[in-house]
């Protein structure tokens, strides 16, 4: 999941950068192009915010990764000691 949130990361900012270049240079036009600018601002707009449900999606996934470890190392432990309990339990009869 990590790799796939990097490569989706990097390409956005690559787009960014690429509509920054097309602003810049619409502008330097003499505003030849203004419906250009619009869009490029909206498309950046637009993936700054992929950006950040990317990076919010990560964090959901690193905290329910670790709660999934937690309660499976829970597990592991309660597991144990309901058979030792049980075994002991056996043995006592």
């Amino acid at each position: 999941m990590a790799f796939f949130a990097n490569f989706f990361k990097n390409a956005a900012g690559a787009v960014t950068d690429i509509c920054g270049i097309l602003i810049d240079i619409s502008e330097k036009m003499l505003d030849k192009m203004p419906k250009l600018i619009n869009i490029c601002r909206i498309l950046m707009i637009l993936i700054e915010i992929l950006i950040g449900s990317i990076d919010i999606m990560e964090r959901v996934i690193d905290k329910q990764s670790r709660m999934i470890d937690k309660s499976t190392n829970v597990f592991d432990k309660n597991s144990s000691a309901a058979r030792y309990y049980f075994t002991n339990s056996w043995l006592s009869f």
